[in-house]
């Protein structure tokens, strides 16, 4: 089974290595990005694989829920946790934001929910492919039953 994909973006070095660390522990491969072009830069990249983005709210230059909401605009599917120091105001985040956890939640709350967004997303994906299956299929059966006339 192929791990999920995160995309860490954190201003401060210490935190991107302890994401790396300790959401690699749990089967994760983690790429990390240093600030919002960054983020950006990797996820238009050719062949970008990113399952799901976890983003501080205050960095320089472009905030976590603006970056959120840039996500949201190239993949509106793409899950979005924002870990941040202090709450983050409501009207900044949104329906950029799936998640918010203040900087020191545990790991496992924060992987935990990380868990649900997947899950969810991958039933969505399969939802599309189950709904195009369906309407191939009764295309196929009006076929197969369609009087001769109509052929």
């Amino acid at each position: 089974m192929k791990c999920s994909t995160l995309l860490c973006v954190d201003d401060d070095s210490s935190t991107r290595k302890m994401y790396q660390t300790l959401l690699g522990s749990y089967g994760y491969d983690v790429a990390v990005a240093e600030d919002a072009n960054q983020a950006l830069d990797r996820l238009r990249a050719p062949n970008s694989a990113v399952d799901a983005v976890i983003v501080d709210y205050d960095m320089p230059g472009m905030k976590g829920s603006q970056l959120a909401g840039e996500l949201k605009r190239t993949d509106p599917e793409l899950p979005v946790i924002m870990v941040s120091g202090s709450r983050p105001p409501e009207e900044e985040l949104g329906r950029s934001v799936d998640a918010v956890f203040e900087k020191g939640s545990s790991v496992q709350t924060i992987v935990d929910r990380l868990e649900s967004l997947l899950a969810a997303k991958k039933t969505s994906h399969l939802a599309k492919y189950i709904s195009l299956a369906s309407a191939l299929a009764a295309v196929a059966l009006a076929a197969l039953l369609a009087p001769k006339s109509w052929k």
